[in-house]
Formats: structure tokens, C-alpha cells, sequence
């Protein structure tokens, strides 16, 4: 009886003893085909402060995003807006952030199934300095289990796997990068003015509750973009805010088959080409907080 209590331990010793072995020679070959890693940033950090241009292309539809003046724009098929200068700085910052990159594959028969052979299956991401263009990136697959994604620049022959922390920025969508706020160009508000057919109200920082409105209109945001502004299309209000530094913008409110949208009329006039969509309730909303 010992004796068979003895042989069922020891078999089942042997089988986990198999087991942890197995596992060993699994891992132990992982480890052997491990990627090269190495540190790096996809953007040169010495260029982060000098970048004056970013291209995006997905699938043939290329944005634009430019600065100017210390303020950055976003350009896609003729249409101009304020791009978000935060959401630009932020992508800057993670493309010359330091992080490792594993390599995946020196073979350029592989650069088409990892989505980095630069034609119209990768994101492509062009950065440039002074009109000079730096080596453009090609973003390819994602591993969600790894949370990795493919990249190889142009003039590399050697693709990577890096950290996906920024694919919410390999968007050429021309709504994602512009700033949703109507007067994202304005600080320190001074003086509102509205005109809404032959009322016009005007108020400046001394007058009550200015503090209010000045808040109101800072946060004031639009929506999509307005494709097609019909001529027909009529002026009902314009918007005209003060800055501190001594900066106006002024916003026109058109209306059209019950729709409304804004068009920036200023600063700069290269802005007058994009129309936003505003609700009624918007527009009512700033009737009232100028008392109309």
C-alpha cells in the first residue's frame, strides 16, 4: 500500500517536473527570438521646437497642418481652420519622446504585410523644418495583444514595433484637428460687440458681468464642418471679440433653410474659406447673453 502511495507521488513529481521543463524550452526559445530592442525617438527631439509643417496621409486623403504666428492651422481640400495648437504640440511631443523600438524585419518583401511599404495601406506622417522635409514616417498594423504598432521611415530598410500611444493622432480628418472653439485665437477678452439686424450691443471689460460673457464666448464651440454654404445663404449676426493684446476676431453668423453656420470674416482672412455649423440653440443662446 506505502509502496503504490509512493509510486502515484513520484509520478506525479515526474509529470510536473515535464511540465516546468516544457515550459523552459517554450520560453527559452521566445527568449531567443526575442526582437532587438533599442531606444529611440521617431522624431529627432532637436526638431521638436523647429517643426513648422506635419503632413498626414491615410488612404490617399492628406491634412495638413501648419504654424503660422505662433498659431497652427489645419488645411485639407481648400478648407482652412485653427487647428487645436495643443493636440499638435501633444503629437510633436510623443513623436520625439524616447521610446523603444523592436525590430521586426530588415526584409522589404515583409514591409507590405506590416502595413509600412509606404503606399496607400500605410498612415504616412511628414514632418518638415523650414520647408526642408525630414524622412517621412509609415505607420502599418497595430497588435492589440502587444499594444505595438508597426513603423519604418523611408529612408530606413529596417521595420519596428513601438508602443501605440498615439494612433488617435494618425488622422486626417480635418474636424478631429481643428479647435472647437469659435474664438480659439482670443485671450483675455476687452470688448464684445454683436450686431443682429440694427441692434448692435457692445461691452467691454469694465462693464458687470463682463467676466461672464467673456467666459461664454471663450468657450463658445461650433460643429462640423459646413461642406457646402449655400450663396443664398444670409448674414444675421456678427460677433466682433477683443483681445488684450490688441488682436480682433470677428465671426459672421449666416443662416440658411433653417440651418446656421459661422465663418471666421478675420484673423486671418485665409480662415474665410471654412464654414462651422452652429445649432438654433447656439444662436439663441448668444442672443441672450447679449441681452437681444
Amino acid at each position: 500500500m506505502k509502496t503504490e502511495k509512493i509510486d502515484k507521488r513520484l509520478l506525479v513529481l515526474a509529470l510536473v517536473s515535464g511540465i516546468f521543463f516544457a515550459f523552459s524550452l517554450i520560453f527559452s526559445e521566445k527568449t531567443s527570438k526575442s526582437p532587438r530592442a533599442e531606444k529611440s525617438a521617431l522624431l529627432n527631439p532637436k526638431y521638436a521646437e523647429e517643426i513648422s509643417t506635419i503632413g498626414i496621409v491615410e488612404k490617399n486623403s492628406r491634412l495638413e497642418l501648419f504654424e503660422s504666428a505662433n498659431f497652427w492651422y489645419a488645411s485639407k481640400d481648400g478648407k482652412i481652420a485653427l487647428a487645436d495648437k495643443k493636440l499638435c504640440e501633444n503629437f510633436i511631443e510623443k513623436m520625439s519622446g524616447v521610446r523603444k523600438l523592436y525590430e521586426v524585419s530588415k526584409n522589404a518583401k515583409d514591409f507590405k504585410n506590416l502595413g509600412v511599404s509606404g503606399d496607400e495601406s500605410s498612415r504616412t506622417v511628414e514632418f518638415s523644418v523650414k520647408g526642408e522635409n525630414l524622412p517621412f514616417l509609415f505607420f502599418g498594423i497595430d497588435d492589440a495583444l502587444t499594444s505595438r504598432i508597426a513603423v519604418r521611415s523611408d529612408i530606413s530598410e529596417v521595420a519596428y514595433e513601438c508602443m501605440n500611444d498615439f494612433s488617435q493622432f494618425l488622422t486626417s480628418s480635418l474636424e478631429y484637428w481643428c479647435a472647437g472653439e469659435i474664438f480659439g485665437e482670443i485671450e483675455s477678452p476687452q470688448v464684445a460687440k454683436f450686431v443682429f439686424g440694427e441692434k448692435t450691443v457692445s461691452l467691454n471689460s469694465s462693464d458687470k458681468d463682463f467676466g461672464h460673457l467673456s467666459h461664454f464666448l471663450l468657450t463658445l464651440r461650433h460643429g462640423s464642418l459646413f461642406e457646402n454654404p449655400p450663396e443664398s445663404a444670409e448674414k444675421v449676426a456678427e460677433i466682433e471679440l477683443h483681445g488684450g493684446n490688441g488682436r480682433i476676431s470677428i465671426a459672421s453668423i449666416f443662416s440658411s433653410g433653417g440651418e446656421y453656420f459661422v465663418r471666421k470674416t478675420s484673423f486671418p482672412a485665409i480662415l474665410e474659406n471654412s464654414a462651422f455649423e452652429i445649432s438654433e440653440w447656439t444662436f439663441n443662446k448668444i442672443k441672450e447673453e447679449f441681452g437681444i
